[in-house]
């Protein structure tokens, strides 16, 4: 078990010390020991960083137009090490951000087919506004992370425990083991982003670049369908538009952007037709946060997946938005799967729709049938 005492100067400490930061930069045991543990993990450790070199610049960026600390992109390193596809008790993104947090509070668009706190621009940008909000409720860097880490419930509760202390290093030992690492985990990733050639870590560069053009989506279309057409490996499409889940961006009256390398802008103009004509509708995926269902973190595209048919009684009041989201689909693929006209917008009482879900979660989706209100309305996300 570490302390939180300084072990006294070490080249380690003077390094830290070097460093010109509007953020503190702790050195003590709690900090040594995470630096320690990326010094000992060297792949994981470069593998980190080579995504690092990527996205922090894109950080600085919005940081900077917010009138944020850049320093602060070294908490997303402790967070997540930089795995944009990280999922966690609710949390999502290279800064983890909770579920109520980034669709509530500050207005991120999350359904069963989008999740922008995967989009590094902007998660920062949200990321940013939350940390206005809680340093003027903290006026301190380390608590103001702690907040974001444990909730400010939760460290109000800790701040009272020790006797209504504010300052973070008083507060710690009445700080959970899980909420108290990351202040010790961003000190070390500051450290470790600057020094980890001293420590003869090799990072590779990442076989994509971060440069693209945007395109308005002007119709429902898959990352396929695009990959297919304009040549354009898959994996590069999914790093440049990490916010689509499941490969499918949707059409809406305010049209989604996709992402392209660049140079590439003009050749989509030339084919999106046949883009557009290509598009067939991928059967859902389970992606809700808030069901109590064992999930399968194994599901990597929807390509790899088994289905079946289920039938579902539609009820007075529901419309084709809600039985959609139900069932964790687009109204397209309802009414493609039921054979309704484009222009439907209205479904009458007692009408059976059927729906083509997953095997294992047939039993799941069959029970849709009998619950209450209050249990569908747990599964409606949709903006």
């Amino acid at each position: 078990m570490f302390t939180i005492f300084s072990k006294g100067d070490t080249v380690i400490q003077q390094r830290l010390a070097s460093l010109k930061s509007s953020i503190p930069l702790t050195y003590n045991d709690a900090t040594q020991y995470y630096i320690d543990w990326y010094i000992n993990n060297p792949d994981s450790t470069a593998k980190t960083l080579t995504f690092w070199k990527v996205y922090a610049p894109i950080m600085d960026k919005v940081l900077k137009e917010n009138g944020q600390p850049i320093e602060l992109k070294y908490l997303a390193f402790a967070l997540s090490n930089m795995n944009n596809q990280l999922v966690t008790k609710g949390s999502s993104g290279v800064w983890q951000m909770m579920f109520d947090d980034a669709k509530t509070k500050y207005k991120l668009k999350i359904n069963s087919l989008i999740d922008e706190r995967r989009d590094i621009e902007k998660c920062t940008k949200a990321i940013s506004a939350y940390f206005k909000d809680l340093m003027l409720l903290y006026n301190d860097w380390y608590m103001s992370m702690t907040a974001y880490k444990a909730t400010p419930t939760s460290l109000n509760k800790s701040i009272i425990n020790s006797g209504i202390n504010m300052n973070y290093w008083s507060i710690y030992p009445f700080l959970s083991y899980e909420n108290r690492e990351i202040v010790p985990r961003f000190v070390a990733a500051a450290y470790i982003v600057n020094f980890y050639s001293s420590h003869n870590i090799a990072v590779q560069d990442y076989e994509y670049v971060y440069e693209y053009d945007t395109v308005k989506a002007e119709q429902q279309m898959s990352f396929q369908s695009i990959s297919s057409a304009l040549n354009i490996p898959f994996a590069q499409l999914q790093f440049l538009n990490p916010e689509y889940k499941t490969g499918v961006i949707p059409y809406a009256t305010k049209n989604y952007i996709l992402r392209l390398p660049k140079g590439l802008s003009s050749k989509y103009e030339e084919k999106k037709y046949s883009i557009f004509s290509s598009f067939v509708p991928p059967a859902p995926i389970i992606t809700k946060e808030n069901i109590s269902v064992k999930k399968d973190t194994a599901h990597t595209s929807s390509s790899t997946e088994k289905f079946v048919k289920v039938s579902y009684k539609v009820k007075s009041g529901e419309s084709l938005v809600l039985v959609s989201d139900y069932f964790d689909c687009t109204v397209k693929m309802t009414k493609s799967w039921n054979n309704i006209s484009a222009k439907t917008s209205y479904i009458n009482p007692g009408k059976i729709l059927y729906f083509m879900v997953p095997t294992e979660k047939k039993t799941f989706y069959e029970s849709i049938n009998y619950m209450g209100l209050k249990q569908k309305k747990k599964l409606s996300k949709r903006d």
